[in-house]
């Protein structure tokens, strides 16, 4: 389903469209409850900024490409879409990986990329792949939730970009451990 959204998803560009689809997929967080709602207001403390910053670079491009007023108006249109349209996926997809535990993700990909074997790719290894990298999303933000919370206990309230290199540091180690694990298993991505 989170495929069939996607494809739907990426070249929509009505705007009811793509709010019925955060709608949706809000509806859907809220009906976990307490561990949804939790888990929803992770993603927008850590995705509000990166999403706030996407619009204002996507606008001012626009702005210089198009002059000040027509720029503005055309900026603010394609942000608005934009972000809309890329919040919809990221709630379908984090609803994905909060609801369903990896291998299960891993096998109900194995069917849709058996075709790429003719290409002769391992449906297996891209499986986890993608089964990682949709994890990989809960990790980053529970890393950034927590450097931010470290941040504030020590006195800084708006660390700023100063978050980034302890989240990367924590994120390269925590790659370096399952990069271990994985050979440890003998399993190989490439």
């Amino acid at each position: 389903m989170l495929v069939f959204a996607s494809v739907l998803l990426l070249p929509a560009e009505q705007f009811w469209i793509l709010g019925l689809a955060v709608l949706t997929a809000l509806a859907a967080f809220l009906s976990l409850r307490r561990p949804g709602r939790r888990r929803l207001w992770a993603l927008f403390k850590g995705l509000g900024p990166m999403l706030v910053l996407l619009g204002v670079f996507q606008v001012a491009a626009m702005m210089v490409s198009h002059g000040w007023q027509t720029g503005l108006l055309i900026g603010l249109e394609a942000a608005g879409t934009t972000l809309v349209r890329l919040l919809a996926l990221i709630l379908l997809a984090d609803l994905v990986t909060l609801s369903t535990p990896t291998q299960d993700l891993v096998a109900a990909l194995g069917p849709v990329l058996k075709p790429l074997q003719l290409l002769g790719l391992s449906e297996q290894r891209l499986g986890l792949a993608i089964g990682i990298m949709l994890r990989w999303v809960s990790l980053l933000q529970a890393d950034w939730s927590e450097t931010r919370t470290a941040f504030a206990a020590r006195g800084c309230s708006r660390p700023g970009m100063r978050i980034t290199g302890p989240v990367m540091q924590r994120s390269a180690h925590t790659a370096q451990s399952l990069s271990e694990s994985l050979a440890a298993r003998r399993i190989g991505i490439k």
